[in-house]
């Protein structure tokens, strides 16, 4: 799984502690986090942001129609160079198919550009399926706003209520080729609850995981995805594929278990992990 960060753009502490934070990639916030007086400090911010690959930037586009100023801020973050982008509060094509026409009229190839939708309402949810099909932006993956998304169906926040919303996001972006986010703790007290959430997600199938706090990445790069003994295992299954003769290794067989195709491609995953993080 990787970590994505939020930073609420009116800060430029946060946004320079950001700079030596070890996140897979940075969000920086100025929809919900920020008042709209400090809209143009958020511009001014960001502008010190070296490293553009790395960070997302969460913009109100919902209100763009009807804001001529925040049409103007959009082209200038394009034109800073930022290319990743969350659109918060996705509930239909009209927006992605607006934002098209838009970046065709300033002469910006939609491609270039790379979105997450959040799904934060469940209008969302079963609308999804229509825009992704009809593929008026690059949509890189999906996340799900869970706390907002709770509100709005009057439920409390937890994993058995959200679960469904949850998996949907999931399946939809899983059945698209993209990448699915998973939702925000916002209970900073309980690290075990946090750690047991995020390994939760990783079973299910999630990509990554959105960060709010400095504690929350700490615990999140010390988890242990893989237990001792599937890794084990898989060092010793993937060293006997090694020393098949055949490229098309259809079955292997160790410790009285059978490895088939979507075994070895989860061994496979499991070596990668361990290459990267698991044998520190």
């Amino acid at each position: 799984m990787k970590s994505y960060f939020f930073i609420p753009a009116n800060n430029p502490k946060f946004i320079e502690k950001s700079f030596y934070l070890k996140s897979d990639f940075f969000v920086l916030d100025m929809e919900d986090s920020i008042l709209p007086h400090q809209f143009n400090d958020c511009l001014v911010n960001i502008k010190s942001v070296k490293d553009k690959e790395k960070y997302f930037i969460r913009f109100p586009f919902i209100e763009m129609e009807l804001n001529s100023s925040l049409l103007s801020a959009f082209s200038e973050l394009i034109h800073l160079g930022f290319v990743n982008y969350l659109i918060p509060k996705f509930s239909n094509s009209n927006l992605l198919i607006y934002l098209k026409d838009y970046l065709l009229k300033i002469n910006v190839e939609p491609a270039k550009l790379r979105f997450i939708l959040l799904i934060e309402h469940p209008a969302g949810l079963f609308r999804l399926q229509e825009a992704l099909d009809r593929q008026d932006l690059n949509i890189l993956g999906l996340g799900l706003g869970s706390h907002d998304y709770a509100n709005t169906m009057g439920m409390k926040h937890t994993l058995e209520n959200i679960s469904f919303a949850r998996n949907f996001t999931l399946n939809m972006a899983k059945a698209f080729n993209i990448q699915a986010m998973d939702f925000v703790s916002t209970d900073l007290s309980d690290q075990t609850v946090f750690r047991d959430e995020c390994l939760n997600g990783f079973q299910l199938g999630f990509d990554g995981k959105f960060l709010i706090h400095p504690s929350q990445l700490q615990t999140f790069q010390a988890l242990q995805f893989y237990s001792e003994e599937e890794v084990d295992d898989a060092i010793q299954v993937y060293d006997l594929i090694l020393k098949m003769e055949s490229k098309e290794i259809p079955i292997v067989k160790y410790r009285d278990k059978v490895y088939e195709k979507p075994h070895i491609d989860r061994i496979k995953k499991i070596m990668e992990w361990r290459a990267n993080h698991g044998a520190k």
